[in-house]
C-alpha cells in the first residue's frame, strides 16, 4: 500500500543556515510551507550536523533576546518612586533630572535619599567655589560685599547638608527635613541679594539647583 504521508524533511545545517536569514518566520511555519504537513516531530528528521548548529543558534538567540527583554523593560517599581516624589516636588523638571541622574532610576527611596543628598553637597560646593573666585574679581564694591555674603550663605548652606546626611545615616528624617529646608533658604536668601543685579550666572543657576534639589529631598525626608 502506496502512503500518501508527504515526505519528511530531512534538516541539514545548510538549511538551517538559509532559515536563521529569515528570522521572522518561525521554524515551524517554514517547515509547514515547505512539506505542507503537519509540525510536528514525526514530520521531519534532523541530520547530526544540523543538532549542533541548531541548538547552538537557539540558545544564542534565547540570550539575546532575554538580553533585550532586560534592556527595554523599565522598572515600574523605580518609576512610581521618581512620578511620586515629583509630582510632590518644586521642580519642573524633576522626572527628567532623576532620569538622567546616576543610578537614580534603579534607587529606592532611601538611594534617592543618598543620591540627592550627594548632588546637593556637591552643587553647593560648586557654587561657593565660583563665589569666592568670583570676590577677588570683582571691581563694584556692592558686588563684592553681595558675593561676600552669598559667600557666608553657602558656607551654612553646605553645613546644612552636612548635618541632614548625618540625620539621614541615623534614621532621623523629621531632623533631615529641617536641615535641607535650611539648606533651601540659605540659597535662597542669596538669590534675593543678587535678584536685581547683573552677576556671574553660574551663582543664579547655583542658587535654582539647591532649590530644586532640596526640594526633592523635602519630599524623600517626608516619605521616609
Amino acid at each position: 500500500m502506496v502512503s500518501n504521508a508527504p515526505p519528511k524533511l530531512l534538516l541539514t545545517a545548510n538549511l538551517i543556515h538559509q532559515w536563521d536569514n529569515q528570522a521572522q518566520v518561525s521554524c515551524f511555519k517554514r517547515l509547514h510551507s515547505r512539506i505542507n504537513a503537519d509540525c510536528s516531530p514525526e514530520a521531519f528528521t534532523v541530520s547530526p550536523q544540523a543538532i549542533h548548529i541548531w541548538g547552538w543558534k537557539m540558545a544564542k538567540t534565547s540570550v539575546s533576546i532575554l538580553g533585550v527583554l532586560l534592556f527595554i523593560t523599565p522598572s515600574n517599581a523605580s518609576s512610581k518612586i521618581i512620578n511620586d516624589i515629583c509630582a510632590k516636588a518644586i521642580f519642573p523638571s524633576c522626572i527628567e533630572f532623576l532620569e538622567s541622574t546616576p543610578g537614580a532610576a534603579a534607587a529606592d527611596l532611601k538611594g534617592l535619599g543618598k543620591i540627592t543628598l550627594d548632588l546637593a553637597h556637591s552643587s553647593a560646593s560648586k557654587t561657593l567655589g565660583q563665589i569666592n573666585s568670583l570676590i577677588p574679581k570683582t571691581t563694584d564694591p556692592k558686588l563684592k560685599d553681595i558675593y561676600k555674603s552669598c559667600s557666608e550663605q553657602y558656607d551654612n548652606v553646605i553645613g546644612n547638608l552636612k548635618e541632614a546626611e548625618t540625620d539621614f545615616n541615623k534614621g532621623d528624617y523629621s531632623s533631615m527635613n529641617l536641615q535641607a529646608s535650611a539648606a533651601m533658604t540659605g540659597a535662597e536668601e542669596c538669590s534675593d541679594e543678587i535678584a536685581e543685579l547683573a552677576i556671574d550666572p553660574s551663582v543664579k543657576k547655583g542658587n535654582l539647583d539647591i532649590d530644586h534639589i532640596c526640594s526633592i529631598i523635602l519630599v524623600i525626608s517626608n516619605s521616609l
